[in-house]
């Protein structure tokens, strides 16, 4: 499916680094908590606001293993990965990516089969600029 509109819009004009002026990066609205932003938060990331970080605390102080849940659920990611390209596997899709987080999809995938093949999604303007960084010059 392709992007069209605002959409598509809001997608091409961020680009560059994570930076604390809004002018920046105007489609990233740092005030509004982001959920992989929060994500990154609970991992240890510094791709992460104030904003994130304080509705990131509001949900641990409800549920205190949030951390080790997202720690898991990271773990679990890496496994998989490992467990698929041992078997064969070389195409990936990476649905809601979040954040850039090492190891990533396509470093597991390619320390088992250098020519896998992985494609990112996310609607998240800032995940995308973040994952444009991290994957430029990879094929």
């Amino acid at each position: 499916m392709a992007l069209t509109g605002n959409a598509k819009r809001r997608v091409m004009r961020v680009e560059g680094r994570l930076s604390e002026d809004p002018e920046s990066q105007p489609d990233i609205d740092i005030n509004t908590p982001s959920p992989a932003r929060m994500y990154d938060f609970y991992l240890g990331g510094t791709h992460n606001y104030p904003a994130d970080r304080a509705a990131a605390k509001r949900a641990l102080s409800k549920v205190p293993d949030g951390r080790e849940v997202a720690r898991a659920n990271r773990r679990f990611l890496v496994s998989s990965v490992d467990y698929l390209a041992r078997n064969g596997i070389d195409q990936y899709i990476d649905i809601g990516a979040g954040i850039p987080t090492s190891p990533n999809v396509h470093e597991m995938a390619r320390s088992i089969i250098p020519h896998a093949r992985i494609t990112y999604v996310d609607n998240d303007p800032d995940v995308v600029a973040q994952n444009r960084e991290l994957l430029a010059g990879l094929d």
